[in-house]
């Protein structure tokens, strides 16, 4: 399920910045010389409430609902000019909340559902300061949640 997330995140990466390259994975130096790059960095994973969708077990007596997981994932863009990078965030952001990512046969009857995050500066730092000495680039934050383990 993992890598069919990560496929649909980059789809909708290429059809909103399609002279972009991705990469699956934390943000990677990259100089203004460089093409213009999207990181896909799956920072976080965690135990998301139950879903709606009930699991069938004939042993037991009662429904148990299907536990899931939300993973929060940071769509860096780095390469080019700097500009270029802040314009690239702003038509990613807008792709991102104007169209729906992950439904109907993508996920089958997982049920994911993606959301455009905010994260707080002392949030974004915190990450960051894990990819030291890479300075903090444009990104957006999304969640997908629903995601069977």
């Amino acid at each position: 399920m993992l890598g069919r997330i990560v496929e649909a995140l980059a789809g909708q990466v290429r059809t909103a910045l399609s002279g972009a390259a991705i990469w699956p994975g934390p943000p990677r130096q990259r100089s203004d010389s460089d093409p213009m790059e999207v990181a896909i960095w799956l920072y976080h994973i965690s135990p998301d409430a139950v879903s709606h969708l009930p699991t069938h077990d004939p042993g037991r007596i009662f429904v148990a609902p299907r536990l899931t997981a939300s993973l929060h994932y940071l769509l860096v863009v780095s390469g080019g000019r700097e500009r270029d990078a802040h314009d690239a965030i702003g038509v990613l952001w807008k792709a991102m909340h104007h169209h729906a990512l992950l439904g109907g046969e993508e996920t089958g009857s997982t049920g994911v559902d993606l959301a455009i995050e905010t994260l707080d500066i002392e949030t974004l730092a915190s990450l960051w300061s894990t990819l030291a000495p890479l300075p903090m680039r444009p990104s957006v934050a999304v969640t997908a949640r629903g995601v069977e383990p």
